[in-house]
């Protein structure tokens, strides 16, 4: 310690001589015991200023006060740098001069993550990579998985599959986790961490989850749907682990995507069941909507793109032109099918009396009539119904 002339103000605390390591914080302290108004204090770094009592020349550093009973002034430096390096000393002036020792701070690089690895969904078979790289590295980097030993340094553990390796650039720090034709059961949390060596501490990085996930397919067959005009059309289309974009196209146009119609036809639409199911629906089906009808999915960089088609006939058919119904009854054709009514035969007409029975007819009036009304003549007007007993 320095002292210049008789002065009552004295160190109580002084800089101590350090070695960090790069990133970590360091106090330098500086205390002083009966501290005169007049005095400043301030410290100095290879003897040029970085602080003025508690104003600092740089954000880099702080200067922090003890309500002690003295008066202190000690030098905070958050996240230390190599530039940090150098000698540092505590100088009250004002009153007599008082400088403290020097004390050298040394700053040493540790191992320290360029970069961590992060979560990740991938398909079956696919290769993944886990990223790892490490700066300074001096310690040995073991990949885990759910808490389980992978590999030590560039060695994958004996007992684990050879689907997995280390890659990357090992002088450069790059500790990279591959996994080749990933499998379901590759699912889990994975993190990397380097052991620790001298001033290096233990390092472990963030936890990265991997998703692997089946490949999306196509769930139903194709169809060759032929129906009548007027009926209405199902083409399914169901899609299991769906990954892209849905869309249903007839003839290279674009009927929908995912599930809105891009047409204007009212008649058309897409059902959409938990976002597996997109079925195309057409009600009132015309001879024109007839052809092919095509369900895609778009892929990815692991996803096949899917396809498939079916087929649409729509068909006119008169089914009444075979005349399949008794010569008392009337066909009438019906989408898909026919039916076979009752229509007005002789002897079921208007008259004096309502007539109830004629062969297999009931003759009755379109009014409603009591058992009385039955019995007395009127003119009524008729209509009848087929007894199928």
């Amino acid at each position: 310690m320095l002292t210049t002339g008789l002065c009552i103000e004295s160190f109580l605390l002084e800089p101590q001589s350090t070695t960090v390591p790069v990133g970590s914080s360091l106090t330098l302290h500086c205390s002083i015991q009966d501290k005169q108004p007049t005095s400043n204090v301030e410290w100095l770094k290879d003897f040029q200023s970085i602080s003025l009592d508690r104003s600092t020349t740089n954000p880099h550093y702080s200067i922090s006060a003890e309500s002690d009973g003295t008066e202190s002034y000690h030098l905070i430096i958050d996240s230390v740098t190599l530039s940090d390096e150098g000698a540092y000393v505590c100088f009250v002036k004002g009153g007599a001069p008082m400088m403290s020792d020097t004390a050298t701070v040394d700053v040493v690089e540790v191992q320290a993550f360029i970069r961590e690895p992060t979560s990740k969904t991938v398909t079956v078979d696919s290769t993944v990579d886990l990223n790892c790289e490490v700066y300074f590295k001096e310690g040995d980097v073991v990949w885990r998985k759910d808490g389980t030993a992978l590999s030590n340094d560039t060695q994958i553990e004996a007992a684990i599959s050879g689907r997995l390796s280390v890659v990357g650039s090992h002088p450069a720090g790059e500790y990279n986790l591959r996994i080749t034709s990933a499998q379901l059961d590759d699912s889990g949390c994975y993190w990397c961490e380097v052991t620790a060596v001298g001033y290096s501490l233990k390092i472990v990085s963030h936890n990265a989850t991997l998703n692997v996930k089946r490949k999306q397919a196509l769930v139903t067959l194709p169809v060759s749907v032929t129906i009548d005009v007027g009926m209405t059309a199902f083409m399914n289309c169901s899609i299991r682990d769906k990954y892209g974009v849905q869309n249903w196209t007839r003839s290279d146009d674009t009927v929908s995507t995912e599930q809105d119609l891009l047409g204007a036809d009212p008649r058309f639409s897409v059902v959409v069941h938990e976002g597996r199911d997109y079925h195309l629906v057409i009600v009132n089906a015309q001879i024109t909507d007839s052809g092919s009808y095509v369900c895609s999915v778009s892929g990815g960089e692991y996803e096949p793109s899917l396809s498939q088609t079916s087929e649409l006939l729509v068909i006119d058919v008169n089914y009444c032109d075979s005349d399949p119904c008794d010569d008392i009854l009337a066909c009438k054709d019906q989408p898909g099918s026919y039916d076979c009514v009752c229509t007005r035969p002789e002897g079921c007409t208007t008259g004096d009396a309502c007539l109830r029975y004629i062969g297999l007819y009931v003759c009755r009036c379109e009014r409603n009539l009591t058992n009385d009304d039955l019995a007395n003549p009127e003119k009524c007007h008729f209509s009848c119904l087929y007894l199928l007993d």
